[in-house]
């Protein structure tokens, strides 16, 4: 027969030690056992540096799980080994949906930015980049198109073989169409103030001498000369 496990033990001094004891019977007569072999072993040092780890793993998860990037880490064949809470929030999946599924299966990049993301991945791959800055359309679970900042870095071994790469992720969704309609309201003026005939200037007084900050594009229509002529001669 034979028992094994972790048990308690206070050394001479009352300093508490974890220790792994396993009782062995050595049968001569099946009968009777002549003898029991006792093996102990001190794994304190084991216990305690698993019981840091896990502790600083923990912190760890908390900080990532606070911050308002998205935190994703693919092992050496660029499957997801850990998905942040906030990367649930950026895009719908659940961390229990999306372990052990590559970039592809989960299909996040947008169809018209695969080129750009595959380029960068080739680029990371043949140790040409071991980190790089990525904005580029997603996908979210329910379908929505999303705008985000990936930044990547990869962790090699001594052979140079990638062991793993974390990913951070920005959703930049609301600054990016915030851009594209303040350009299309741009847009919009220029065209209006094009099809006027009236010029608008804005001025700025800097050290004593007025510059032009602004002349509407219809300038040379009306005038017959440029804004840049009307710039240096003001």
């Amino acid at each position: 027969g034979k028992w094994e496990g972790e048990v308690v033990h206070k050394t001479k001094h009352g300093k508490k030690q974890r220790i792994h004891a396993s009782f062995h019977l050595v049968d001569e007569d099946k009968a009777l056992p002549k003898e029991i072999l006792m093996v102990n072993r001190n794994i304190s040092e084991k216990i305690e540096m698993r019981d840091s780890v896990l502790a600083a793993n923990q912190h760890l998860k908390v900080h990532i799980d606070n911050s308002p990037l998205a935190y994703i880490q693919w092992d050496e064949q660029f499957k997801v080994q850990q998905w942040s809470d906030q990367a649930t929030n950026v895009f719908g999946w659940t961390e229990e949906e999306v372990r052990g599924k590559t970039l592809d299966q989960l299909q996040l990049v947008h169809q018209a930015d695969r080129k750009k993301v595959d380029n960068l991945m080739i680029e990371i791959l043949s140790g040409t980049k071991e980190n790089c800055v990525c904005e580029s359309r997603y996908y979210t679970k329910s379908g929505e198109v999303i705008y985000c900042e990936w930044y990547n870095s990869v962790m090699r071994d001594k052979q140079g073989k990638i062991t793993s790469m974390l990913s951070l992720i920005n959703d930049v969704t609301d600054k990016v169409t915030s851009k594209q309609k303040l350009k299309e309201v741009h847009l919009q003026l220029e065209h209006t103030l094009s099809s006027i005939r009236t010029v608008v200037w804005s001025l700025e007084l800097i050290e004593h001498r007025l510059n032009v900050k602004y002349i509407s594009p219809n300038i040379n229509k009306i005038t017959g000369i440029s804004a840049t002529v009307l710039s240096r001669n003001i």
